[in-house]
């Protein structure tokens, strides 16, 4: 019986830091039809990134990471030299993107004993660009948004915002398509 408890002990610990997993997204090749992104946030607590493939929500519904400010479990670096890292390793990803497509997500996040504040987001990269995608979690004002950026580099490097995603927890951006598929989708905890 002791042998058991043991088992089933290690199992549900298993299971508990495998969802803890930060990357679950695969890089395509790097190749004429990929730009470079960059993924971070200021959230304290875990903040999925759930992508979609189409602006309806109906298909896709992907974990391609989660991000947390603070340290966390599990937490692997990825990084491919996109200037003006400024962030901890589990703050921020770098990802090669296909750009044959747009991209379509969902960044979420709560605090303890807060709401959950979700903000969709589309964007379209261009061939051979690095780009950033930042989610930002105001939790004081219940209220997060998404700012994609281009990052050029002329004599030093700069963020160049070219769309701005806001929400709060009372109105959040997200159709109610896309807050079913969001649910549906996303991993334990």
């Amino acid at each position: 019986m002791r042998d058991i408890s043991r088992a089933t002990c290690w199992l549900a610990m298993s299971v508990s830091l495998s969802a803890c997993a930060d990357i679950s997204y695969r890089d395509p090749p790097e190749g004429p039809n990929t730009a470079r992104v960059r993924f971070a946030s200021d959230a304290n607590l875990a903040a999925p990134l759930i992508v979609f493939d189409d602006a309806s929500c109906e298909s896709g519904g992907r974990e391609w990471l989660r991000l947390q400010a603070r340290p966390g479990l599990n937490v692997s670096s990825k990084r491919l030299g996109i200037p003006l890292w400024n962030y901890t390793d589990s703050a921020a990803k770098e990802l090669v993107v296909r750009t044959d497509r747009d991209l379509y997500g969902v960044f979420s996040a709560s605090g303890v004993n807060e709401p959950v504040c979700l903000t969709y987001f589309s964007a379209k990269f261009l061939p051979g660009g690095e780009y950033e995608v930042f989610f930002n979690h105001d939790w004081t004002a219940d209220r997060c948004s998404v700012t994609v950026s281009i990052i050029r580099t002329h004599d030093e490097p700069h963020r160049y915002p070219i769309a701005i995603f806001r929400s709060t927890v009372e109105k959040p951006n997200v159709s109610a398509a896309c807050m079913k598929s969001w649910e549906a989708s996303r991993l334990p905890w």
